[in-house]
């Protein structure tokens, strides 16, 4: 008999273990507080493990800390119980009613969502005249403590260049050892007019330990950036900013006794008070000095910058009428090698050149750009003889001997043989569709007469020839009309990045899908955060230098594109940039944030036509 109890008891508690109830919500220490109250938000998912963790705009609210995970495991009754914690710590930053809306957790493959819920904020006037003054002196006491301790600097390893010269920018965080950083949010990028920029791209924080006026700090670097100006005078490098949360020590009156242990250690852990508190880190700008190149400049020199040799080389030089020939031409060196265009070739009249295929094999790095850039040109002969190729000629000014330096290749021959009459070639990899089979493009002139004569009733008087007469003038208006039009809408700029914004978001979805294939994750976040913010900008008409989050909200609103899919755009442009610039543990995969753009493209395509 006990052992059938056992059993009995046994199965019950497994009943009860399988059938615990799987939910996810959220829970508010409080829904009404007043302006400057600190809330605590929890999402709790109970009964099961998830992944993927989306949290909610706080609009209304500052976040100061989180989101700080937990988990616990319950038996009560002989019923187990588990949860897991998502909790922030918000500040209320003005009154009125503020909801927060929905947070979003994966469960075995199906999505889970907490309902929103409402906090009221009144204005806190009942906070007296003493508090008030105590709460500014006291923010006044921690914004001295904490610009002490916590800056971003701005370094350029050169404060005067030339025009195409690279220059190394680079975002510096400094933090005292002693000062505890509790948040660090997304930085709002600096803007580098008038200068090319490479990014080079920093997949996480790592900090090092750096002195500066005699005191050791832990230093890492936020943004590194090549620039190459594009134009001269002095030219403004913006300033970074960052929110941050600093957690202080207040110190207040010591309580005699307070410690249940009756010692004066334990009376000073029990009298600690600590804080949160939220400030804007803003790096200087700075100003650098770009130095127009000097006069004299050969004719043939496009702005070329650096230090830089040229090889040429070509794959045969005997060859048959419609062989291709293949001409290889490599730029190498140290300085804007990505800006260089290909070299104009002198070739004579009987030999057709295609478009060059250009492939580069560059290194950015913090003394600049470096590495090669090559160009191979396919040429056809179309007639035997011999050919000279006259040598290219490449300039560029050398930034050591400050001057300009002018290379020249050798000088080809190429021997050309008569080819069979179908002989044709196929060049792959080039532009030039308009010649297939060069052996059959020209009818030659007859030299000899055969004697046959054209009919009188030839095509000349036929009807359908008066026709065409008639239709000349008609097609020439159509063709003259639509000209205008596409001339008219190519000057309205906007208008056409608005329409072409589709399939440039397309074309950058396919670049980022191959970071993907190549588990770049850097690059890969920066390409997303490129693709939504360019096709948004594109779509609402906003130039790219005023494309903020607040211009961006309001021209969504203009076309009432609902709620949902304004904020999956948003958040998805933020989680790409705090993924970039201030990683977490609790990270999508580069997959679901792929497919989160696509969906946000496809929604927005059918609002904003």
């Amino acid at each position: 008999m006990k052992l059938y109890t056992l059993i009995f008891t046994l199965l019950i508690l497994s009943v009860n273990f399988v059938y615990s109830e799987t939910s996810f919500h959220t829970q508010l220490n409080s829904n009404n507080v007043s302006v400057g109250d600190r809330i605590e938000v929890s999402f709790v998912l109970e009964n099961a493990n998830g992944s993927g963790f989306k949290a909610p705009s706080f609009k209304g609210f500052s976040v100061l800390s989180g989101p700080n995970q937990s988990q616990s495991t319950q038996w009560i009754n002989g019923v187990t119980s588990s949860s897991i914690t998502y909790s922030y710590i918000l500040s209320a930053d003005q009154s009125g009613k503020f909801t927060i809306n929905s947070a979003y957790i994966t469960v075995n493959g199906k999505r889970f969502k907490t309902q929103p819920v409402t906090i009221t904020v009144r204005k806190g006037n009942k906070q007296t005249k003493k508090e008030k003054s105590g709460d500014v002196n006291l923010n006044s006491q921690a914004e001295k403590i904490v610009r002490k301790n916590l800056f971003l600097k701005l370094y350029v390893d050169k404060s005067q260049a030339y025009e195409g010269e690279p220059i190394v920018a680079t975002y510096k965080l400094y933090v005292h050892p002693q000062l505890q950083l509790v948040n660090l949010g997304q930085p709002t990028m600096p803007t580098f007019n008038g200068f090319w920029t490479q990014d080079l791209g920093i997949k996480e924080l790592k900090f090092h330990t750096e002195t500066l006026n005699g005191i050791p700090y832990r230093v890492a670097d936020l943004k590194k950036v090549v620039l190459l100006a594009q134009q001269s005078g002095d030219l403004k490098i913006e300033p970074m900013k960052i929110e941050s949360v600093v957690r202080l020590e207040i110190k207040g009156r010591r309580r005699r006794s307070n410690s249940p242990f009756g010692d004066s250690f334990f009376d000073d852990f029990f009298n600690r008070n600590y804080r949160d508190f939220k400030f804007t880190i803003t790096s200087r700008s700075t100003k650098i000095h770009i130095k127009t190149l000097p006069a004299g400049a050969p004719e043939n020199f496009t702005g070329a910058v650096g230090v830089f040799n040229v090889k040429t080389s070509i794959d045969k030089n005997k060859v048959k009428t419609g062989d291709a020939v293949t001409l290889k031409v490599k730029i190498s060196g140290i300085g804007n090698l990505k800006l260089i265009d290909a070299l104009p070739l002198d070739l004579p009249p009987d030999i057709d050149m295609f478009d060059p295929k250009i492939s580069d094999n560059i290194n950015v790095s913090n003394s600049g750009m470096s590495g090669n850039k090559l160009f191979e040109y396919y040429l056809i002969p179309r007639t035997p003889g011999k050919y000279k190729i006259k040598p290219l000629v490449f300039s560029y000014f050398d930034l050591k001997e400050k001057k300009y330096k002018t290379l020249s290749s050798d000088e080809f021959v190429i021997s050309v043989s008569q080819g069979s009459g179908n002989s044709s070639s196929i060049v792959s990899g080039v532009n030039k569709k308009d010649v297939k089979y060069l052996g059959k493009d020209i009818r030659f002139i007859k030299t000899s007469w055969s004697g046959e004569t054209m009919s009188k009733a030839g095509f000349s008087s036929s009807i359908f020839f008066y026709m065409l007469l008639l239709l000349a003038p008609i097609i020439y208006f159509i063709i003259f009309f639509y000209a205008k039009r596409r001339e008219e809408l190519n000057r309205d700029v906007m208008l056409m990045r608005n329409r072409k914004a589709s399939a440039v978001a397309k074309k950058r979805l396919s670049v980022a899908r191959t970071y993907i294939e190549k588990n770049s994750e850097n690059e890969f976040y920066e390409e997303i955060s490129k693709v939504l913010t360019g096709y948004t900008a594109d779509k609402l008409s906003i130039p790219l230098s005023q494309f903020t989050r607040e211009n961006a909200l309001m021209e969504l609103n203009k076309y009432n594109v609902d709620n949902d899919t304004i904020e999956r755009l948003l958040s998805t442009i933020d989680y790409c940039e705090s993924v970039r610039y201030a990683p977490t543990s609790e990270k999508l995969s580069m997959q679901e944030v792929y497919d989160k753009a696509s969906k946000i493209i496809t929604d927005l395509e059918g609002i904003l036509r």
